[in-house]
């Protein structure tokens, strides 16, 4: 399983990559892309919606399962990768290089201690895989 350490992640298997001081892209992680199987649908709120952390912004349906997409800053999305949402196999081949959100942080603040390290994301998806064994 490939968790790049350049990135930051949430506890809902999704990264993010910092682009400047107020923007991110959010994407999926390899961990949640095997999980899903193959993904057949990728819904996403309309561009310009501000979110609150915590709440969901979307849902990826896959053959195995569904993901739930969770807000992990208060943002607005500000587009949604067409490429992505149209061909949602796309994540199947290469989640961390296809984006599903641009989000803008501008007017809150971001609080970088939210975000799982790569060490940290590797620590939760073992203990997960491992609770799956048991």
């Amino acid at each position: 399983m490939f968790i790049p350490a350049n990135l930051k992640y949430t506890d809902n298997h999704l990264w993010t990559r910092f682009i400047g001081r107020e923007d991110m892209y959010i994407g999926i992680t390899d961990y949640a892309e095997r999980e899903l199987g193959r993904i057949e649908l990728i819904e996403i709120v309309r561009e310009g919606k501000t979110l609150m952390k915590g709440r969901p912004f979307g849902i990826i349906y896959g053959e195995n399962k569904t993901l739930e997409l969770i807000m992990p800053m208060n943002g607005q999305i500000l587009f949604s990768n067409t490429d992505v949402l149209n061909h949602p196999q796309s994540l199947n081949s290469d989640s961390y290089h296809n984006w599903i959100a641009l989000i803008t942080m501008k007017s809150y603040k971001i609080v970088t201690n939210d975000f799982l390290t790569a060490f940290d994301y590797k620590t939760l998806v073992v203990s997960d895989f491992v609770g799956k064994l048991n």
